[in-house]
């Protein structure tokens, strides 16, 4: 399974869910069939923004709050 990781902290709404959806899109294009990507973010709307995008693109969704961060690991298998 290949992993992929997107570390966005400190980025506004809706650049996390915009680059977060382009890369389900790349992987997509190039038929990448099983992969995670964890996505971290430090903000409340980029935490529900990107886990809704990954719920609408059939992802298997888990959330982890570290202190101020949130770790959004998509899993496609």
């Amino acid at each position: 399974m290949e992993d992929i990781k997107l570390d966005m902290r400190g980025l506004a709404c809706p650049l996390p869910a915009l680059k977060t959806r382009s890369t389900m899109l790349e992987l997509e294009k190039n038929k990448s069939k099983s992969h995670k990507i964890i996505i971290v973010v430090d903000n409340a709307a980029s935490r529900d923004n990107v886990m809704r995008i990954g719920k609408k693109y059939k992802y298997d969704v888990q959330l982890e709050t570290m202190g101020n961060d949130y770790f959004i690991n998509l899993t496609l298998s």
